[in-house]
């Protein structure tokens, strides 16, 4: 569906009411990665919109966390009105249930979104939605968590929602290409996360709107490799589901669907009413997982000192 955003405010004093869709990020929790809920520790969302101070920001989403040092880090796109793009946000909790937002922590000439935070070794990698640049971009700590310096284009690609894994010796990249007539999954793998990468002979490993995209962290559980994918076959962000990879090599790719799907949907009202497409759970203890999730919903927000118009492509 074609959609035109008309938002004039001449003399930028007066505030306007316009409708608009609003992702927030929540805390949720579970006796396994496929069965989680919201946290009764806490009132959702953690982290929204309102959380970030002195700039006009539209949404958050797309959560990764880190425990590192007794302390858990959130890393998330923060959409910001005045740029019209997103960059990633900083949340710290000292617990997991108790956030506070620190700082914008990457900004850059063109889009960022889905931080993909990881650990080689003792250092931190990152690697954010960047198809705006025309390419797959690995940032690497320089001071963790607040300072980041891009080190290479792993893909010179526009690829979006891009997961890193590390499985029998090797190096794996999942990335999926969204542009015009193609919903696909595409896999690369490499010796070394500075190294060559290769496309895989089955490219594309998945196709559809209901299960090529990417929804998250890659995990392994109980001798598992599980992969989320968005679906979105009635609609953009509207569930997850889970995915088991059941072999991964150099030269063949499979993978099954979890009984337990949908893990993750929009629950009819409040913050997440419309749609969750996101959710990076960790194993904290044997019969316990916490999750960062995200949700959407549709509200009217005063937006002043804006005067722009928009031509696209609605997908919510």
């Amino acid at each position: 569906m074609i959609y035109v955003l008309v938002y004039f405010n001449i003399l930028s004093n007066v505030p306007l009411l316009i409708p608009s869709h609003t992702w927030s990020i929540g805390i949720y929790t579970g006796n396994s990665p496929f069965s989680i809920s919201p946290s009764s520790m806490v009132k959702n969302p953690v982290l929204t919109y309102k959380n970030i101070p002195n700039i006009p920001v539209k949404s958050v989403s797309d959560p990764f966390m880190i425990y590192d040092n007794m302390k858990w880090y959130m890393f998330f796109e923060i959409y910001n009105l005045n740029t019209t793009r997103g960059e990633i946000g900083l949340a710290v909790s000292e617990d997991g249930y108790k956030w506070h937002f620190d700082k914008i922590i990457i900004s850059e000439p063109f889009h960022l979104s889905f931080p993909y935070v990881f650990k080689v070794d003792d250092s931190y990698y990152m690697v954010p939605e960047s198809a705006a640049s025309l390419s797959v971009r690995l940032y690497k700590a320089d001071n963790f968590p607040t300072q980041w310096s891009w080190i290479a284009n792993l893909i010179d690609k526009p690829y979006v929602d891009n997961c890193v894994l590390y499985f029998n010796n090797y190096w794996w990249l999942f990335s999926f290409d969204d542009t015009k007539n193609s919903l696909a999954l595409h896999l690369f793998y490499s010796k070394d996360i500075l190294g060559q990468w290769e496309s895989h002979p089955k490219n594309p490993i998945v196709t559809g709107a209901d299960k090529a995209r990417p929804g998250g962290r890659i995990i392994k559980h109980d001798g598992m490799i599980i992969r989320y994918a968005q679906d979105g076959s009635r609609g953009y962000g509207k569930k997850i589901r889970a995915f088991q990879i059941t072999k991964i090599t150099t030269s063949e790719y499979d993978e099954k669907e979890i009984l337990m799907n949908p893990v993750l949907e929009g629950s009819g009202s409040g913050w997440n009413a419309q749609g969750m497409h996101h959710i990076d759970p960790h194993h904290i203890d044997e019969h316990e997982w916490l999750a960062c999730v995200d949700g959407r919903t549709r509200k009217l927000r005063f937006i002043s000192n804006i005067i722009s118009v928009r031509l696209g492509h609605n997908k919510g």
